[in-house]
């Protein structure tokens, strides 16, 4: 009997945090045709650089601590004082590669977008990179705190928030790779805010 109440409530805990990121791939599964019909080829290439360059500065900048954290989590009394030695030196390189970011955004987006011209995208890859380091240590605790139909509400309303507002830019304001880039920044701002 006790047995088969533990398992319930795994598989109700499975499913709550599968949610989340099973509907933010079907929204992703839907952006990504509707955003490449109103953007070139070309234009979509230049977003996958900016989101892969992202994906790899933050990467890098956790260090393995964000595992470190998830691995000494359940061990640890004081999950604050276990949160902030695991953040403050992702945070601290985070911010080392932003500034490395600024201080030479022409060649950034020469290599990037085969142009000096785009150092707007540069200076806000610059200021998210330290955002995503937050973001991914906050979900990391509510991960550990086994709020599932938290975790997965959050996850949703990114992906939805990015959607809308990409939308948004794509139909009203331009038709480039940076109407996608900085609707997906701005969205993972308001997000995460």
């Amino acid at each position: 009997m006790k047995g088969k109440r533990k398992m319930k409530g795994f598989i109700k805990k499975l499913c709550g945090f599968s949610i989340g990121p099973i509907v933010g791939a079907l929204i992703s599964f839907i952006t990504i045709p509707i955003t490449t019909y109103f953007v070139s080829p070309e234009e979509y290439g230049k977003v996958t650089m900016f989101t892969l360059v992202q994906s790899v500065f933050t990467v890098v900048a956790y260090l393995g601590l964000d595992q470190s954290y998830t691995r000494f989590y359940n061990e640890e009394k004081d999950k604050k004082k276990l949160l902030f030695n695991c953040i403050v030196i992702p945070m601290i390189f985070s911010i080392f590669l932003s500034i490395l970011l600024v201080i030479e955004p022409k060649v950034i987006s020469k290599w990037l977008f085969e142009s000096p011209d785009y150092t707007l995208p540069i200076y806000i890859l610059a200021l998210t990179i330290p955002l995503l380091i937050l973001e991914r240590f906050l979900l990391l605790s509510i991960r550990m705190e086994e709020m599932a139909v938290r975790y997965s509400l959050y996850n949703i309303s990114l992906k939805l928030i990015v959607f809308f507002v990409t939308l948004y830019f794509v139909l009203n304001v331009r038709r480039d790779f940076l109407a996608i880039v900085y609707s997906s920044i701005i969205g993972q701002i308001i997000g995460d805010i």
